[in-house]
Order: structure tokens, then C-alpha cells, then sequence
């Protein structure tokens, strides 16, 4: 007998002596002889140094189906766990607009402080405001509208005074003692030559920083610029009534 014959022989042979141990441990056990699956087949628990099974783990050998609905075909997704592993897509999903919505704002107060790109530094602070409204918290929010207002009294355009009052009144509502709103408020009230209220609102930003030169450097100017006005009204007052007025037509005259 050779080598391989004999192997094969050799596990026929362990294959029916299991096959037959196992008969005999049914017919015992359907007379009811639990003790003889002791004598029958081997055992996972020990009691001392007997080993032995108990009835209800011959039912769990000779049932299929914990392997059918455990091991076989895997236990089911929890939706515990699936509802874990969207809350922390979310969360990551979150952190990364955060994040891009940050470095926006970093570009912005970049263009204001080297005064270039003026127009691409007002799209980023669009971008975050416009496009990303729920993600950002209060005080990106506060420093963006800043630097939007900033950004844009320094373009200069039509109506860009009027959309910077806009951002400072909305920042304020966030911080009441803002510096920044106050002082470019002050800036877009100049701009509109509204004298009296920018003075008010630079006054009031030298409050919040008495040691900031370019504060200081405001409100003298501004000072400066509505010390002018009130000279300058009663001449221009005198030009509206009498010599910039249109004398009448004299009636009863022929050319």
C-alpha cells in the first residue's frame, strides 16, 4: 500500500469512526441518556478532571443555525454603528469647509494689508459670508465682515461706502464694542461727508484704543474737516440767497 493509499484509508477510517460514535450518541440521545454524549464524544468544558457536556450543548452541535445567521454570513450592521459613522462624516465634512473658509478670510486680510487684489479679497470674503453662512462661527463671521468693509472703502467704487456701513452694522450686532466696525464705520461716514457722524464713531473706536496713532490721526482729521464746513457754511449761505441767485426777468421790455 502506498503512501497516498494509505492516508486515504487512514482518514476513511477516523471519518467512520466519528460517523458511528455520532449515531450511537443519537440513539442515545433520543431515549433521552444525556450522560452518554460523555462516553461518546470529546468535550469544551471540563468538571474536574472528568470532561463532560451538558444537554444544552449537544443541541448547540447539532444545531445549524447559529452558523447560518453568525459565523456563515456575518452578524448585521447595528444602526447604532451606522448612525456613528455618519455623525463623524459630518463632523469631518464640517472641519474641512471651517478650514477652507478660514484660509478665504487669511487670503482677505492678506489683500487689505499689501493694498492689492481689493476685488479678489472682497469674492473670498463673498465666498465665506454668501457661501458658507451655517459653518462659520460668530467671531470668523465678525472678522470677516471687518475685512469686507475694510476692503471695500478701499475700492472705492459706486455705493462700496454704503455696503461697508452695511458690514459694520452687522459686525457690531456681534461684538457692540468692536474697534474695527467702529473705527472703518467712522472711515464710510467720512467718505460720504457725513462730518458730525463720523467724528462721533472715531471718537468712539479712540475709546476702545486711546495708544493707536492712526485713530488718533482720524479724529484730528476729521475734526479738522468739520471745523472747515462750519466756516464755510455762512459763505455758502450767503451764495445761495443773493449771488449765486438768478435775478428775475424784468416784464415790459422789448430787445
Amino acid at each position: 500500500m502506498g503512501g497516498a493509499e494509505f492516508m486515504s484509508f487512514t482518514v476513511n477510517v477516523i471519518a467512520g469512526s466519528y460517523a458511528n460514535r455520532v449515531l450511537h450518541y443519537c440513539l442515545h440521545l433520543q431515549h433521552g441518556n444525556y450522560n452518554s454524549l460523555n462516553n461518546v464524544l470529546g468535550s469544551e468544558y471540563s468538571c474536574g478532571s472528568t470532561v463532560c457536556y451538558a444537554p444544552g450543548d449537544a443541541l448547540k452541535l447539532m444545531n445549524p443555525s447559529p452558523i447560518l445567521d453568525g459565523i456563515g454570513f456575518g452578524s448585521p450592521v447595528s444602526d447604532a454603528f451606522t448612525y456613528d459613522f455618519s455623525m463623524k462624516s459630518n463632523i469631518a465634512a464640517k472641519l474641512l469647509q471651517l478650514d477652507k473658509c478660514r484660509k478665504l478670510v487669511q487670503f482677505a486680510e492678506r489683500c487689505l494689508k499689501e493694498g492689492t487684489d481689493y476685488f479678489y479679497g472682497i469674492e473670498a470674503c463673498n465666498e465665506v459670508l454668501d457661501g458658507h453662512p451655517h459653518e462659520i462661527g460668530p467671531t470668523l463671521k465678525h472678522d470677516c465682515l471687518c475685512t469686507r468693509a475694510a476692503l471695500l472703502l478701499k475700492r472705492k467704487w459706486k455705493n462700496d461706502a454704503h455696503m461697508a456701513i452695511r458690514d459694520c452694522n452687522r459686525a457690531r450686532r456681534i461684538d457692540t464694542s468692536s474697534f474695527k466696525a467702529l473705527f472703518y464705520m467712522s472711515e464710510a461716514l467720512l467718505q460720504l461727508n457725513k462730518h458730525k457722524e463720523a467724528l462721533e464713531f472715531a471718537v468712539a473706536s479712540q475709546c476702545l484704543a486711546p495708544y493707536d496713532s492712526e485713530v488718533a490721526e482720524r479724529v484730528e482729521d476729521i475734526k479738522k474737516r468739520l471745523a472747515a464746513v462750519v466756516l464755510l457754511a455762512p459763505l455758502h449761505g450767503l451764495c445761495e440767497s443773493k449771488a449765486c441767485a438768478v435775478p428775475p426777468c424784468s416784464k415790459g421790455t422789448k430787445a
